[in-house]
C-alpha cells in the first residue's frame, strides 16, 4: 500500500470524502495527513489551503502552503504560484473590505422622506419637558418586553393501564448485518474522532408497549385503570362417558401381577426363581 499514497487516485478520494462531510471537510484532510498520505503532492496541499480560503481563514491557508514546501512537494512550483494567488486574494478581499467601511462612515446621518429609519434602542431626553433630540442617536440596548403570564396547559387525555399486563416486549430477532469496516480502522483513535465510534454490535429494536407507565402510576392512574375483562369459566358438560367393565378389570389387573412379580424378584434370588418356575409344586 505505500506505492500508492501519493497517487492522484488516493487524492480524489481524499477530496471525495471532504466534499461528502462539509462539516468535518478539516478533519479528513488533517486525517489523510497523519496518515501519512499524499504527503509528497502539492496538489493536496493546494486543495487543503483552498478549503481555508473558502472560509476566510487566511492564515491557516498560508500554514498549508508553507508545510506543503516544508516536505518537499512536487511540483514545488505550482505551491508557489498558488501562494502568490493567496496574497493576490487576500489583499483584494482587504481593499474591498476598507471600501466598504469608508463607504458607510460617509453617509449622512440624517436621514430623507423615503429612507428607512434605523430601530433606536432607549432614547435620553433632553430640557426640562424631556423632548426627544432632533438627532437620535440610540444610547443603550432596548428595554425588555413584559412577560404575559404563562396559562397552566390543561390535560387533553388521561392515560389508562391495564392491571395485569400480559403483552411482552417483542424482541426483533431479524438483524441485518452491515459491512464491517476494517479492523485498523475501527481501532484507530483518528478516526473515531472524525467520524465517530462504530458500534458493529447487533442492534435490538423494541416495540413499547404501556408497561412504560407502570413505574409512574399513582391513586389517579389506579381510579382510572380500564375495566378488567371477565372470564368466563368453562362448564363440564352435562354427560358422562361410560365403558365396559372387563376392560377396567383387565387394565386394574395387570398392574397388581408386576407389583408382585417385582416384589418377588426382590424377594428371590434369579436362581430360586428360576428353580420356581421348573417345579412350581415346590413353591
Amino acid at each position: 500500500m505505500e506505492i500508492y499514497k501519493n497517487d492522484d487516485r488516493i487524492l480524489k478520494l481524499w477530496i471525495k470524502l471532504a466534499e461528502s462531510f462539509p462539516e468535518s471537510g478539516f478533519a479528513v484532510m488533517e486525517f489523510a495527513f497523519t496518515k501519512g498520505s499524499c504527503r509528497q503532492m502539492a496538489s493536496f496541499y493546494i486543495q487543503w489551503s483552498n478549503m481555508y480560503q473558502a472560509v476566510g481563514w487566511w492564515n491557516r491557508a498560508r500554514e498549508k502552503l508553507q508545510l506543503g514546501i516544508k516536505m518537499c512537494a512536487t511540483p514545488l512550483p505550482s505551491i508557489y504560484t498558488a501562494r502568490d494567488e493567496l496574497e493576490a486574494t487576500a489583499l483584494r478581499v482587504s481593499l474591498k473590505e476598507s471600501q466598504d467601511s469608508d463607504s458607510d462612515e460617509g453617509e449622512p446621518e440624517a436621514f430623507g422622506a423615503g429612507s428607512n429609519r434605523k430601530t433606536l434602542g432607549m432614547l435620553r431626553a433632553l430640557g426640562r419637558r424631556k423632548m426627544a433630540p432632533i438627532f437620535r442617536h440610540p444610547q443603550g440596548p432596548p428595554g425588555k418586553i413584559a412577560k404575559t403570564p404563562m396559562t397552566p396547559a390543561q390535560k387533553s387525555f388521561e392515560v389508562f393501564m391495564d392491571p395485569t399486563p400480559e403483552a411482552n416486549i417483542k424482541v426483533n430477532s431479524t438483524v441485518k448485518k452491515g459491512n464491517r469496516i476494517a479492523d485498523e480502522l475501527r481501532d484507530d483513535p483518528d478516526y473515531q474522532a472524525l467520524f465517530g465510534f462504530f458500534d458493529d454490535r447487533e442492534k435490538i429494536d423494541l416495540q413499547l408497549t404501556n408497561e412504560e407507565n407502570m413505574s409512574k402510576s399513582s391513586r389517579k392512574m389506579a381510579q382510572c385503570k380500564a375495566p378488567s375483562i371477565l372470564v368466563t369459566p368453562i362448564e363440564e358438560p352435562c354427560y358422562e362417558v361410560y365403558g365396559d367393565e372387563d376392560n377396567h378389570t383387565e387394565q386394574s389387573k395387570a398392574p397388581k401381577a408386576r407389583l408382585m412379580l417385582k416384589k418377588i424378584l426382590v424377594k428371590n434370588s434369579i436362581e430360586e426363581e428360576y428353580a420356581f418356575r421348573l417345579y412350581p409344586k415346590v413353591r
